[in-house]
């Protein structure tokens, strides 16, 4: 075989589930049933031309919706992430579930000491600026959440 005929492995991005999710980021509508969800970004150099982009999310335990099935209280969150350019075009699509659990009876104790419930996501970027858009939905209470912001991803420490 020629080397010039060689395949090439296709770049595809990874396949997402939570397509509804996706719908409201690529569309940018609000949602009316919200789940309040803070968002903060820190970065750490990784080389000179990348810096690794934490980002965390931070939900009130209290307005999570836990449903109890045999004792055990479970509060379950999709959450769908996109990191894009600023003319939108994706780069970097995320998702994940958070799950709470807790015995039934400690979940007031639990709530109490556990104001928070975090989420942390971290990916590498080049210095620029994009546009990070994170939505979530509460699977117990159908509550939805989104949030938008613009990254300033800065130099990177020279080495």
């Amino acid at each position: 075989m020629d080397p010039s005929e060689k395949e090439v492995p296709s770049a595809k991005p990874p396949e997402l589930n939570f397509k509804d999710l996706e719908a409201v980021v690529s569309t940018g509508s609000s949602m009316y049933n919200l789940l309040p969800l803070n968002v903060g970004v820190s970065y750490v150099p990784l080389t000179s031309s990348a810096m690794l982009v934490r980002i965390t999310v931070q939900f009130d335990t209290k307005d999570l919706h836990f449903q109890d099935e045999e004792n055990v209280s479970t509060a379950t969150i999709n959450i769908y992430g996109r990191i894009s350019t600023l003319a939108r075009r994706p780069l970097s699509p995320f998702e994940d579930v958070v799950t709470v659990k807790q015995t039934t009876a400690d979940l007031p104790k639990f709530v109490e000491a556990n104001p928070y419930q975090v989420y942390e996501k971290s990916l590498p970027l080049q210095p620029g600026r994009y546009r990070l858009n994170i939505a979530a939905t509460d699977l117990g209470s159908k509550n939805h959440g989104t949030y938008q912001m613009i990254l300033e991803v800065p130099e990177g420490a020279a080495q």
